[in-house]
């Protein structure tokens, strides 16, 4: 009975969805897979065989020299499809070593992975200051892109950028600016839960770091404007937390953004005051502005906000646009998600990206108690191939 009243409200829902949103009804894409591979198992390479091998290179960029590592299934001797990893945080190869063989094995793919200017260790460093995702940043992503495309083991017209985390500004930057010049091969960004605006970047939850600095309010240049309040209310997005001190101890922590310790801001020395500065390095200034297949992918449980907002902000930003499609996680192409409450896609299980997992990242913000942690082998080598096919089918389509 109650399976049957689960089926006949799903069914009530997506009638008047379709009745009243502006948009599409709510269905789920049933071209998406199931996780297709075990995570015990992904990892595991038999003694001996030989399934990727790795070409490193540096490459002239504007900034210098780029370090860049190509992971190459021995099936691509004739040209592959090819996917650069851009990296989350301030980070580089790093976060992809261990994984990104293993994914070119699993989608024979050619896996391209690369350290932004000022990033990386010893020879693998690549020259240039770091740029926090800004212009230099993003050419950067351009000359690897370029430089890949030219090998004849990629087929250049299977070419696809991933971006994880805060690395969307630069995918999106690099693309809204190169790609009518430079990138015109590439054909589509997957997105895997990067924030759209200055206010998603700098959110904390409270913090006290060993040095005796403390993340325990909002910092100056928060604006209805700035964090898109207009779009969604702070309360919504940013939410207080939970515990009985707003520290997160007994419960869960305030969410706080702008603040001058918060990520960026302080390694960058700005506030989110300085416009001309962020308007270079925030998504939500490019995204309306691309032309490829866009897919976000959007956990029930973010990796680093207290909200899914982020990602239901990103499809607004790109249907501001002209995209070829757009897409969040298994929803229907072309749903900006505008006019559904978080119930509504909850209930049609818009936020189920994977069996294994409600999230990659912590359960700090977890309210329900539901948080289960995908791990980073199952999330690169099972859970994004899917997705990733779904894009090179639909782009090799178009």
């Amino acid at each position: 009975m109650q399976k049957l009243k689960k089926t006949l409200w799903t069914a009530l829902l997506l009638t008047l969805a379709c009745s009243t949103s502006e948009g599409p009804g709510l269905t789920q894409d049933g071209h998406i897979a199931p996780d297709a591979i075990a995570e015990e198992t992904a990892a595991v390479k038999p003694p001996d065989v030989i399934w990727v091998t790795t070409k490193e290179e540096m490459i002239p960029g504007d900034s210098g020299l780029i370090f860049s590592r190509a992971y190459i299934p021995v099936k691509c001797n004739k040209g592959c499809a090819a996917l650069v990893l851009v990296p989350d945080g301030l980070g580089g190869v790093e976060q992809f070593e261990g994984i990104a063989e293993n994914m070119a094995h699993a989608l024979e793919t050619v896996i391209i992975i690369y350290n932004p200017p000022g990033r990386g260790e010893y020879d693998e460093r690549s020259e240039g200051d770091e740029d926090f995702g800004g212009h230099k940043s993003q050419d950067a992503l351009k000359d690897v892109v370029n430089h890949w495309e030219k090998k004849s083991l990629v087929d250049g017209n299977r070419f696809g950028i991933l971006s994880m985390g805060y690395g969307l500004g630069t995918a999106t930057g690099a693309l809204a600016r190169h790609r009518e010049s430079f990138m015109s091969f590439v054909t589509y960004l997957i997105d895997v839960e990067g924030p759209p605006n200055r206010c998603f970047v700098s959110q904390s939850p409270y913090y006290v770091d060993l040095e005796g600095w403390y993340i325990n309010e909002d910092g100056f240049g928060v604006t209805t404007t700035r964090c898109d309040f207009d779009i969604h209310l702070r309360k919504h997005k940013f939410p207080t937390g939970t515990s009985s001190d707003g520290k997160g101890f007994d419960g869960t922590p305030t969410s706080y953004i702008c603040n001058t310790n918060g990520f960026i801001l302080r390694e960058a020395g700005v506030t989110c005051a300085d416009d001309v500065w962020w308007n270079h390095r925030e998504a939500r200034t490019y995204l309306p502005n691309l032309d490829v297949h866009y897919l976000r992918i959007q956990f029930l449980h973010d990796h680093r906000q207290p909200t899914r907002y982020g990602g239901r902000e990103a499809m607004f930003w790109i249907s501001q646009g002209s995209p070829a499609s757009y897409q969040l996680n298994g929803l229907n192409k072309n749903n900006s998600t505008k006019g559904y409450s978080e119930a509504e896609l909850l209930d049609v299980g818009v936020y189920n990206v994977s069996s294994s997992g409600t999230g990659y990242g912590t359960d700090i913000f977890d309210t329900t108690g539901n948080f289960k942690k995908i791990s980073k082998t199952k999330l690169f080598v099972s859970v994004l191939p899917k997705y990733i096919n779904l894009m090179q089918d639909r782009a090799h389509a178009y």
